[in-house]
């Protein structure tokens, strides 16, 4: 999966694709959003729908919008259960 849509964290859960990174500070936090100009991918490894877990891995390039600054976050993975609904 692309992330390369244009975020909007107040979406939730109807967001379009987007990575995010945050940088806690104590001049106040930044927040790097990935988007057209930005992007990375996600990739789905694993989607056990018995044991209700998926994993994957991701990269990215993010950007803070008020300064221009980027990060570069790569080799992340995730392991998280799920609840069927």
């Amino acid at each position: 999966m692309s992330l390369d849509q244009t975020a909007n964290p107040f979406l939730g859960g109807a967001n379009p694709a987007y990575g995010s990174y945050t940088l806690y500070a104590e001049t106040g936090d930044q927040y790097y959003l990935t988007g057209p100009q930005s992007t990375g991918t996600l990739t789905l490894t694993r989607f056990d729908t018995v044991a209700c877990i998926a994993a994957g891995s991701f990269s990215f390039s993010a950007r803070y919008a008020a300064s221009g600054q980027t990060v570069q976050v790569t080799e992340g993975r995730f392991d998280v259960r799920f609840t069927k609904q």
